[in-house]
């Protein structure tokens, strides 16, 4: 039960997205898009959800067309949407930031150090 409930919250906050995407008002969505991608992300992070990769493929499509259109048409307004279409793009695809890398590479050493000490 819990399995198709989930499912049911996968599918409609993809709809969600792809809604808010293809509205005429998609560049103040973009705050939003970004909520409900880290949210899905989330949720497959923590295993409860599955997203298939045609899934993500079409909203990593979805979202570069929006970027595309906000550097069509540069305003200040867009500058912002275009950095949080970016950064759903990039949860969604899964970029790792530079905090990312330097905490893996601080949990590497720390590995490291644990395993050698006699």
């Amino acid at each position: 039960m819990k399995e198709i409930q989930l499912k049911m919250i996968k599918d409609k906050t993809i709809k969600k997205i792809r809604s808010l995407m293809e509205c005429i008002e998609f560049a103040s969505n973009g705050e939003h898009v970004q909520r409900y991608v880290s949210a899905l992300k989330f949720m497959q992070n923590t295993e409860q959800i599955t997203i298939e990769e045609n899934e993500i493929e079409v909203l990593s499509e979805l979202i570069g067309r929006c970027l595309y259109q906000l550097l069509e048409n540069q305003t200040e307004d867009n500058s912002e949407a275009f950095e949080k279409y970016l950064i759903a793009l990039g949860v969604l695809e899964g970029w790792k930031t530079k905090e990312d890398k330097e905490k893996e590479a601080l949990q590497r050493n720390a590995s490291r150090l644990l395993t050698t000490r006699p």
